[in-house]
């Protein structure tokens, strides 16, 4: 059973691959991710604004991508150039004619992978960027993407299972912070989550 926990793309074989399985089986075979481990499995931790998304073909691989571009507020994880960040995902926004005007370009963004609206407010883990096309997403696909509203968050699986299993040995919780990791599901106070969060990122 194939468990993709995110998609960095290493070529046109792999982008059509990935398009198939993910577009047929993606609600059956992803592998429940929670807290800790969409911590330590990625690349980058950050928070910020949806500035622009816009999307393309990659010239390398004739990969689809969406390239998504945030202003960043909090860097949590990683290497970043500024304080604009631009990552690339897998698929198109919607269909579009080929080059030669003969044919559409089918490869939208597969079902089960995120989606990004100009003004949302994300905290997003994202895996390393592929070494051929360069695209990443999401650790856990829509399990690694928090939109951030009212002052609360959620995960594009309504924080299902987030907590599932975190055992925090390492770090000093506070009572509050206790009590989140009780939740089952559901939004929950951004601020208390993002400083636990950095918490983790700090000791493991």
């Amino acid at each position: 059973m194939i468990k993709p926990r995110c998609f960095s793309g290493t070529g046109v074989f792999v982008a059509l691959t990935i398009f198939a399985i993910v577009s047929i089986a993606y609600g059956t075979t992803v592998k429940k991710t929670n807290l800790v481990e969409l911590v330590t499995q990625a690349d980058r931790i950050f928070v910020g604004k949806i500035i622009n998304v816009a999307d393309g073909i990659d010239p390398n691989s004739d990969a689809p991508y969406t390239e998504i571009t945030l202003r960043l507020s909090d860097k949590i994880k990683g290497n970043f150039p500024g304080e604009v960040f631009t990552f690339r995902q897998f698929g198109l926004i919607k269909p579009r004619p080929t080059a030669d005007g003969k044919y559409t370009n089918l490869m939208v963004t597969p079902p089960g992978f995120p989606t990004y609206t100009v003004g949302e407010e994300v905290l997003l883990f994202l895996c390393k960027e592929g070494s051929i096309t360069g695209f990443c997403s999401p650790i856990g696909l829509l399990q690694g993407k928090f939109v951030i509203k009212d002052s609360r968050i959620v995960n594009g699986v309504g924080n299902h299972e987030l907590f599932e299993g975190v055992s925090l040995s390492r770090v000093t919780l506070t009572k509050d912070e206790k009590k989140l990791l009780s939740a089952k599901s559901g939004p929950v106070s951004a601020a208390l989550f993002i400083s636990l969060v950095k918490k983790i990122a700090q000791k493991y």
